[in-house]
């Protein structure tokens, strides 16, 4: 009777919704629950051994950050990213904070865990309320009950999650405890995906979940996957700009550099002209160097730093003169070049790793994960795009700092990603 007349009522977005906050709360209020004895239980328990007072600090400090930084999230989202897209950001750094808790040792991932759990609450936790909001009229009636319910799933997440986590943190070891929380997470990104049927961002969830739990993978597989995932992630804001540059660059070309006699459509050949010139010399280079060439891991950050340059070298000619001034061609060329170092560094080391890394049972699954991140990479264009006209200098330089803002997390893993590839 209750399902009937209650909750049949509410709609799927909702319930989406719902489940998508419990699960973020099962993943803050699991890790919560063994943060503080973490900190200050002995190395020899397998805590951080540091005096019980500092511990409390840390975790009232950690504590008021989470809800303080939801003013720079509601901003950045009523501004820039929307809704939608900053829930799923945040998820996202919330749950590549458990899992630095999850599997690095002592301060660096103490810190680094909570530093990227308090960005992400920041983006999440005042967004999702408001999607709630938003799928109910002014004046309607459900919205109230759809709001209390909301709560429940809220507590539901936070009832559930120290049973779990306290039992596996305390009675076996703290990393197994904040790992929980990281698939807690993880699950709420998925259910969360599913918002937009058909949403593109699903597939890879889907492809990943469904390798990483086949019973076939040994330990060594496993963390192998686990270690592609950083590398994934780096090639879809790889391609993210890549792709989009191709576009806003030809609109700048048409309106705001200045090209002589040559037709705008050139443009488009000016990215594959530079990898053919630039192939050589890498192939070079890396028969050169041999063994004393960078890792996979390490190409992959060198390429997110030139591609986040190639952004800000556009933008820094349009802030000193303007968008009613045709600038130089030279800036879209050095844009280029450097973009197309990225991806010399990035697309066909991307193919090598993926091989490498995958299974034995899954090796054209991997080679199909890479492809996709591209197809992500753009999907996410086709939603950001609409930013650009009017905003034009501002949206590249906020695109260009995205490759800087993942690098610092995806260069805490290169130790890790390096030693599953060896």
């Amino acid at each position: 009777m209750l399902g009937d007349n209650i909750l049949f009522k509410f709609s799927k977005s909702f319930y989406s919704l719902f489940f998508t906050e419990m699960w973020e709360r099962f993943s803050y209020y699991g890790m919560h629950a063994i943060l503080l004895f973490y900190i200050y239980f002995s190395i020899s328990d397998g805590g951080l051994g540091f005096p019980e007072t500092t511990a409390v600090s840390i975790v009232s400090i950690y504590g008021a950050l989470v809800y303080l930084l939801g003013v720079i999230g509601g901003y950045v989202s009523d501004r820039f990213l929307g809704s939608y897209k900053s829930v799923l950001f945040g998820g996202v750094l919330i749950m590549f904070g458990h899992i630095s808790l999850s599997l690095l040792d002592g301060l660096s991932g103490l810190f680094l865990g909570l530093l990227l759990i308090v960005l992400g609450t920041g983006f999440l936790k005042p967004n999702i309320p408001k999607m709630v909001g938003e799928l109910y009229e002014r004046q309607d009636h459900l919205r109230d009950s759809a709001f209390s319910l909301y709560y429940f799933g809220v507590n539901l997440g936070s009832f559930i999650a120290p049973l779990l986590t306290g039992w596996f943190g305390l009675k076996y070891n703290f990393h197994y405890g904040f790992g929980l929380a990281a698939i807690g997470m993880f699950i709420g990104l998925i259910t969360f995906c599913f918002i937009n049927k058909g949403s593109i961002m699903v597939l890879p969830i889907y492809l990943f979940y469904s390798i990483l739990s086949s019973k076939k993978l040994t330990k060594k597989e496993f963390s192998a996957v686990l270690y592609y995932i950083p590398l994934f992630i780096a090639a879809v804001i790889f391609w993210e700009i890549e792709e989009l540059s191709n576009v806003i660059f030809l609109m700048f070309a048409n309106t705001n550099i200045e090209l002589y006699w040559v037709p705008v459509s050139w443009i488009a050949s000016i990215n594959p002209l530079f990898i053919m010139l630039l192939t050589p010399i890498f192939v070079y280079l890396w028969l050169k160097l041999g063994n004393n060439q960078p890792s996979t891991s390490k190409k992959f950050f060198y390429s997110l730093i030139f591609v986040g340059i190639s952004l800000f070298v556009m933008a820094l000619p349009l802030l000193s003169e303007g968008l009613n001034v045709k600038i130089s061609v030279i800036w879209l060329l050095l844009s280029y070049f450097l973009i197309v170092i990225a991806e010399l560094l990035i697309s066909p080391i991307g193919l090598s790793a993926s091989y490498k890394l995958a299974p034995n049972l899954f090796k054209s699954r991997f080679m199909a994960l890479w492809n996709i991140s591209n197809s992500v990479g753009q999907a996410i264009n086709s939603q950001i795009v609409k930013y650009f006209v009017g905003n034009e200098i501002m949206f590249l330089i906020v695109l260009g700092l995205i490759p800087y803002l993942f690098g610092v997390i995806f260069y805490v893993y290169i130790p890790k990603i390096d030693s599953a590839m060896n």
